[in-house]
């Protein structure tokens, strides 16, 4: 099975950093984990989506980061 966008080096990294991604009940946990969600801002009704988090391990960020710049070079229509 492959991901788009990962090759072997990249995988060893992610896996390094989160070890069994079974551990996660779902994407947004696992996106939230990573730091890669917007914060968030509420004031009464007004919602505010800023930058993303960056809590969480900055070489798994490195990692989903290339891969994404990899898939959109290799793989156009992402």
């Amino acid at each position: 099975m492959t991901i788009p966008g990962i090759n072997i080096y990249s995988a060893t990294g992610v896996y390094s950093e989160i070890g069994d991604i079974g551990r996660f009940p779902n994407v947004d946990k696992f996106a939230a984990y990573c730091g890669m969600v917007p914060t968030v801002s509420q004031s009464g009704e007004v919602t505010h989506y800023g930058r993303i988090t960056k809590s969480g391990p900055s070489l798994l960020r490195f990692f989903m980061v290339l891969a994404a710049h990899t898939l959109i070079k290799m793989c156009p229509e992402y």
